[in-house]
């Protein structure tokens, strides 16, 4: 795989900058490659400490390509120039565009994987660390200052399917007649490619089109069956998760002595996968119910998907004290 970085008008900082961070990249696998790639006459040159790691290749104004201009062009050249082989990769980035270690891994195990895993639940990932944040759960948070104790009901994991994602919420809400034995709040958790915790703000009735663990699609022929084109295009949470983030992130690095190792940040794009798809059909479902003064306030709280054994126990903190900070925004 030879990650390229095509330049059009020089900036040599630029480069040089967006390089210099493939330094320690260069060590992780021996078959990747890092090259600058040039379209332009140009005299740059890379500093020496660079040209260890990082080549420079030149494509010249001669060359012609009969059906590419511009980018492609060059990356027709660069192709040519290297007499890539049909197994051969290129990750091809912008000059400003920068990749780390998690990046980078992940394309090269698309590129072992293929295309099978796609579909399958989260991949590349072997376990859903929200499912494991679950068992760490207690039974209920106990008072604190003016805050009544709060119980916390957890619910089984939800199998990654649009199937039985849709039939949920009527499994959780259907038989809650009693109206006061509704939830008062209720916190879907999933988990997300990303190095920080998020709170989602809202969820879309359309565009699920990656496959699920069956194979499905929500693509316009299947979605209807579940979700009627009359329902509203985006689903808002009652819930400021803008204070309510801030609130979580404060109390934790709080009782963390004033760091600030735990990030927590409002989100309003949760994914178009099932984590959003879930969040939607719970927020129709009490949009369907037509009784909003009784609705719980419902949130969705994205995980990262590479948390270690040891970060459980802080993601299971970051749950709780989500709990906390809803019945505080309510109070």
């Amino acid at each position: 795989m030879n990650p390229s970085l095509k330049h059009a008008d020089p900036s040599e900082k630029t480069i040089i900058d967006t390089a210099r961070c493939w330094e320690p990249l260069s060590k992780l696998d021996s078959r990747v490659s890092f090259h600058v790639l040039l379209d332009l006459p140009s005299e740059f040159e890379l500093p020496k400490d660079m040209t260890r790691y990082v080549h420079v290749d030149k494509v010249p104004q001669t060359f012609e390509a009969q059906h590419a201009t511009y980018k492609a062009r060059a990356l027709e050249w660069f192709r040519k120039s290297c007499k890539f082989l049909e197994n051969d990769w290129v990750l091809h980035l912008d000059e400003e565009t920068r990749i780390d270690q998690y990046a980078l891994n992940a394309c090269i195990d698309f590129i072992e994987k293929g295309s099978e895993h796609l579909g399958l639940p989260f991949p590349p990932f072997k376990t859903n660390p929200a499912s494991l944040v679950l068992n760490l759960l207690p039974s209920s948070i106990k008072k604190q200052h003016d805050w009544p104790s709060i119980e916390l009901r957890v619910q089984e994991p939800v199998p990654v399917t649009y199937e039985a994602t849709q039939s949920l919420p009527t499994k959780l809400f259907g038989g809650l007649d009693d109206r006061t034995a509704r939830p008062d709040f209720v916190i879907h958790i999933g988990m997300a490619a990303q190095r920080h915790f998020s709170i989602e703000q809202q969820a879309r009735r359309d565009g699920y089109f990656r496959p699920d663990a069956d194979r499905v699609t929500l693509k316009d022929g299947v979605v209807r069956t579940w979700v009627d084109e009359g329902d509203p295009e985006m689903l808002t949470s009652k819930v400021d998760v803008q204070f309510v983030a801030k609130k979580v992130a404060e109390s934790l690095n709080h009782s963390e002595g004033g760091t600030k190792s735990f990030d927590v940040r409002k989100s309003e794009d949760a994914g178009l996968y099932l984590c959003e798809f879930i969040y939607y059909c719970s927020l129709r479902w009490w949009w369907l119910d037509g009784s909003p003064d009784h609705a719980p306030g419902i949130v969705f709280l994205h995980i990262p998907a590479e948390v270690k054994e040891a970060d459980i126990d802080r993601a299971a903190k970051v749950v709780q004290e989500l709990a906390i900070a809803l019945v505080q925004y309510a109070s």
